[in-house]
């Protein structure tokens, strides 16, 4: 089986562009296959070698996705990240 991010780049060298603004062919099988890739690699470092400390933060933001969607949308988070300057 062969790993859709090398379709798609195997595809973008024969002249088939990897274009997002018209989704193409070849860019779903490359956003595909990097996605498989990082899950694989999520999956191997979690789960097989049980290095869940080093995806605590990933683990915090699914648990406070609405949270942080809402602190986004409001423009929160950055004033809550940079902090407030008077000058």
């Amino acid at each position: 089986m062969v790993n859709p991010s090398v379709l798609g780049f195997a595809l973008d060298w024969f002249g088939i562009r990897v274009n997002k603004a018209l989704y193409t062919f070849s860019y779903m099988c490359a956003t595909a296959g990097a996605a498989g890739v990082f899950f694989v690699a999520i999956y191997v470092m979690v789960d097989v070698l049980g290095y869940k400390h080093a995806v605590a933060a990933l683990d915090w933001i699914g648990k406070h996705s609405l949270m942080i969607y809402v602190l986004v949308a409001c423009n929160m988070l950055p004033f809550l990240l940079q902090g407030l300057y008077w000058m």
